[in-house]
């Protein structure tokens, strides 16, 4: 049974976990036979991208059994493999601004055209938050702050409604409050300093793709964020892989090396022409380019390509 048996309910989460955990929680062994495409895949992510580890989750809906983890890591020429929970908390990072966005848009707090001034550095008390390149823009719109994934836009959004309840309930979700700062909001809109269940980032994309009607965003939110995400490969951060032949849909994060860990480019998304499945990679110290978009999106589309029994390139 693999990837292509999508109509049964499976789904696999494969992945490589990154070498730089020494552990993994409640850890067992898989228990499904893989393709051998999928596992093609996988090398050549490594042989193109120079990667310490790559980690891919493929998600299909909410039932256990539709939210398998598997892990692979790189072993001179073999791929290892184990497993953790696919309800692991992690950091978002920018994965996480359309669900801010939806926040906002559905209790009518920002709408996706509202702009205001831009800015490519801004301060928070002590802090500056700043964007990786000057955008050029005088003015830009909440929309836009998601097709080019802006730091300081999403924050100062964010930060303009920080005293909103539903804002305040996320949070309390989300951050530690012992850690609770001035600038855990800032930080929050770009998904730093917040602790996310993968499995619960991974429903929120399924939701979107889906137009699942939830309590807590409406169908018109989720046809908003759907465009959206359908912009950023369009037009934004994600134009590598618009396919009119095969279209995804979805949303870049790239995380920069610190003392906290290593570089690490994140793609999420699906395909508008058959949602049923839910993609995420993450790929750990890629070289030289570590953007979200170049290294884990072509991954993404590969194992969309697998998972839903098209043709793959």
């Amino acid at each position: 049974m693999g990837l292509q048996t999508k109509a049964l309910g499976f789904v696999a989460v494969l992945g490589i976990y990154s070498c730089s955990n020494n552990k993994a929680e409640s850890v067992v062994e898989p228990t499904v036979n893989y393709d051998s495409l999928v596992v093609s895949i996988m090398k050549k992510g490594f042989e193109e991208l120079n990667a310490d580890s790559i980690a891919v989750y493929v998600y299909s809906g909410t039932s256990p059994e539709q939210q398998w983890c598997t892990m692979y890591r790189k072993n001179g020429n073999q791929l290892n493999h184990s497993v953790i929970p696919v309800n692991s908390k992690f950091e978002p990072a920018s994965l996480i601004k359309p669900y801010w966005a939806s926040i906002l848009v559905e209790n009518d707090l920002v709408k996706l055209s509202d702009s205001i001034q831009y800015e490519a550095k801004s301060s928070f008390y002590d802090y500056v938050i700043s964007d990786p390149f000057n955008m050029s823009f005088t003015y830009m719109t909440l929309a836009k702050a998601i097709t080019y994934s802006s730091n300081t836009t999403m924050a100062r959004f964010l930060f303009a409604n920080a005293s909103q309840p539903c804002v305040e309930n996320e949070l309390q979700k989300l951050i530690d409050p012992v850690s609770r700062s001035g600038m855990t909001l800032p930080w929050a809109a770009m998904g730093y300093g917040v602790l996310m269940p993968i499995s619960d980032l991974l429903e929120f994309y399924y939701q979107v793709a889906n137009r699942i009607e939830t309590t807590k965003f409406s169908i018109g939110t989720l046809v908003q964020m759907d465009s959206l995400l359908s912009e950023v490969v369009k037009t934004g951060t994600a134009m590598n892989l618009y396919s009119q032949e095969f279209p995804i849909n979805g949303k870049t994060a790239t995380v920069q090396n610190s003392q906290s860990g290593p570089s690490e480019g994140r793609f999420i998304g699906y395909s508008p022409k058959d949602p049923s499945v839910v993609v995420m990679v993450r790929v750990f110290n890629p070289s030289p380019n570590f953007y979200g978009s170049i290294t884990a999106g072509p991954i993404v589309e590969q194992v969309l390509r697998v998972a839903l029994g098209v043709k793959t390139k």
